[in-house]
């Protein structure tokens, strides 16, 4: 009789966590940042920092997903499943912006841009090649710019969609930390 009591109330607290993890895995992004704010005590812009990072970590939408986005992830080198193209971003430099910039080291593409994930997609100009210094024909690269001649800036979400004969592919990065950051494309 024990036994089938010990078992009755394994199941209901089984049951019960299931519940409640499913009910957390259910509220939205306002819900999931009340939630973090039940307790806030912030005294230093480091802390305030560090709340805002895990507020965006855990209660950000994964938008674009079902689209076939993919996050990068600094200094992680991707390969896109389309186009087969490489790809990887990394802090060039600290500054007190998120500025970024595409580079092309190989092979044609037209790139397609937009900050946030309801903005309008703008196409991205080619700019004239460049060299890094010291290089050979191997360290040549193409960067590419808003249509004024401008790095793209501005913490938060950043989306782009890379165009080859090859096939499309979308790509996001999500960055708060002010930087200029450098996206390497090789296709």
């Amino acid at each position: 009789m024990t036994y089938r009591r010990f078992y009755l109330q394994s199941a209901i607290l089984f049951t019960v966590l299931t519940l409640m993890s499913s009910v957390a895995f259910a509220e939205t992004p306002d819900e999931c940042a009340a939630r973090l704010d039940l307790d806030i005590r912030v005294t230093t812009f480091a802390e305030a920092t560090a709340w805002y990072e895990q507020v965006l970590r855990e209660c950000a939408p994964e938008e674009g997903a079902g689209e076939g986005m993919t996050r990068l992830t600094i200094e992680e080198l991707q390969t896109l499943a389309n186009t087969n193209c490489s790809i990887v971003y990394f802090e060039a430099r600290t500054m007190d912006d998120v500025l970024i910039l595409p580079r092309l080291f190989d092979g044609s593409m037209k790139l397609h841009w937009r900050h946030d994930i309801a903005g309008d997609w703008q196409e991205l100009q080619a700019g004239e090649l460049q060299i890094l210094t010291g290089g050979g024909v191997s360290d040549q690269f193409t960067p590419f710019w808003i249509p004024i001649d401008e790095p793209i800036i501005g913490a938060g979400v950043h989306q782009f969609e890379l165009r080859t004969r090859a096939g499309a592919d979308k790509f996001e990065i999500m960055e708060t930390w002010g930087a200029l950051y450098l996206v390497d494309i090789n296709c």
